[in-house]
């Protein structure tokens, strides 16, 4: 020890080891310590403690009951149990749905086969897919009928992959992609200013589709596309004489707003046109 007590007699006796007799037994025995520190010139050691089941109020008994209610108080032990029994509740309660990505293989006999219901769902089918169950399982694309006729107006998730499909926002929707099927061919085509040519007049009952145009004018100035006389939709840039003007990227291009109207070219300069229109008619 870093010092020495003095005892109550004045003796220069050293102080006893502390000790206690366990239960069943007449023998004492040192009491255990913890580790020692050094403190105000003394060196010190703390005495080791042992809690009985039950003996610390807070901490509980192995047998408090689970406390499952938040407004119940209840020991450490018991709050812990209460935790425990409604994470093992959670965990028999929740169903688990596995994700299953590559191949996976059906056998379902010699004598059925499998198909697409509507809606997407595999079923089993009682005899061999008929020609006309297989048309309604191909024409399905993620549970969903397409027109495979093919059609405008369907939405994107109707369109299958192996055929391409132009966004129409005034549609709103997909549109199929138009292949240029009319071409109009000009050749030194006067037109005067403020008086519009028809150079295109589709089949009765029939829409034009401009998808595009190359043209020219022989003097300085530009060259108006017009959806029937005097409406003008498209406009080619300003040019010089003779300098033709392709038209840029138009995809599916521009429709007519009516049955059986014509195309019609008028001039900024009084001139010729030379050039192509092209485009479907629908």
């Amino acid at each position: 020890m870093g010092f020495t007590a003095t005892p109550t007699d004045g003796s220069a006796t050293p102080i006893p080891m502390s000790s206690v007799v366990p239960d069943g037994t007449n023998t004492p025995l040192a009491v255990e310590g913890g580790p020692s520190k050094s403190t105000g010139g003394n060196t010190l050691a703390p005495v080791a403690v042992y809690s009985y089941d039950g003996y610390n109020v807070t901490q509980g008994a192995l047998a408090d009951s689970a406390v499952i209610n938040p407004a119940v108080s209840g020991s450490v032990i018991a709050l812990l149990k209460g935790l425990l029994t409604e994470l093992i509740d959670i965990e028999a309660q929740t169903t688990l749905t596995p994700t299953v990505s590559g191949t996976v293989t059906a056998n379902i006999g010699t004598s059925g086969a499998l198909a697409l219901e509507t809606g997407g769902n595999l079923a089993t089918l009682a005899a061999a897919i008929t020609s006309s169950k297989m048309q309604v399982n191909v024409a399905q694309v993620g549970g969903q009928a397409t027109a495979m006729s093919g059609s405008d107006g369907q939405t994107a998730a109707n369109v299958p992959m192996e055929t391409t499909g132009l966004y129409n926002p005034a549609t709103p929707g997909i549109e199929r992609q138009r292949t240029p099927t009319v071409f109009k061919v000009l050749a030194e085509q006067a037109v005067t200013s403020g008086t519009p040519v028809s150079v295109w007049t589709p089949a009765t009952g029939k829409k034009f589709r401009i998808m595009g145009y190359h043209l020219s004018l022989s003097v300085a100035g530009a060259v108006l596309i017009q959806d029937s006389t005097g409406v003008t939709v498209l406009r080619m840039p300003r040019a010089t004489n003779n300098n033709p003007t392709p038209s840029p990227p138009m995809g599916n291009g521009y429709l007519s707003s009516a049955a059986n109207n014509q195309v019609f070219l008028d001039v900024t300069a009084t001139g010729a046109v030379s050039g192509v229109i092209f485009g479907t008619e629908e």
